[in-house]
């Protein structure tokens, strides 16, 4: 009442009333976001779901006319068809990932991140917001042997047994290679599925 609107009844959404359409809803104020590089560095630095779940919806809205996450998720499988990516096997139901009907393979998340690194028009905007291993983010607590200091970057994911990694490494021959190590349904310590895949990571730096 104060900045001089009006007020009555409880508080509710569009989505809730199904009386209003967006074009007759006004705008009484603006929030300039942050460039975007700078919202997926915080994004795939801290794993931050709200804001996967808003690029999804955002991506729609500029590209489909329409922020919802099915217009988002079309987006997404056009992108993967463009840059060859093979999506069979691949299924989206969010922005985030939490949902148990998400799905993806590890050659086809492989793929997309060597098409980014060979092909990606924003790629070092795109490495750049991935965490360096054992140093920041999601992975300051791991991949900390020195084998892999200034070599690895990579994303983290994480669910009730379910550990996942992805990203780029260079081998000590200076090889540049790019990784994606998912694993579903495990038993046992999570401990030891990530030291499991760091094994694996380190094998693979080492090799000349």
């Amino acid at each position: 009442d104060s900045a001089g609107v009006a007020v009555s009844g409880d508080p509710s959404t569009v989505r809730l009333e199904k009386k209003y359409t967006y074009n007759e809803l006004k705008e009484i104020a603006e929030l300039v976001s942050p460039p975007l590089k700078e919202i997926i560095e915080v994004l795939n630095h801290e794993s931050v779901n709200l804001f996967a779940e808003h690029l999804v919806k955002e991506m729609g809205k500029m590209l489909k006319k329409i922020g919802t996450t099915a217009a988002g998720i079309e987006v997404l499988y056009k992108f993967l068809e463009d840059s060859g990516v093979d999506s069979g096997g691949m299924f989206f139901e969010d922005g985030s990932g939490m949902s148990s009907l998400n799905a993806i393979t590890s050659r086809g998340l492989a793929d997309l991140l060597v098409f980014m690194r060979t092909k990606g028009k924003y790629f070092n905007e795109f490495y750049t917001s991935l965490p360096d291993a054992g140093k920041e983010g999601t992975l300051k607590n791991y991949f900390k042997n020195p084998v892999f200091d200034s070599t690895l970057k990579a994303k983290s994911g994480s669910m009730t047994r379910v550990r996942s990694y992805a990203g780029y490494f260079k081998t000590l021959s200076g090889n540049d290679m790019a990784f994606s190590i998912l694993i579903n349904n495990f038993s046992g310590p999570s401990q030891k599925i990530t030291a499991g895949i760091e094994g694996i990571l380190k094998e693979t730096v080492l090799d000349k």
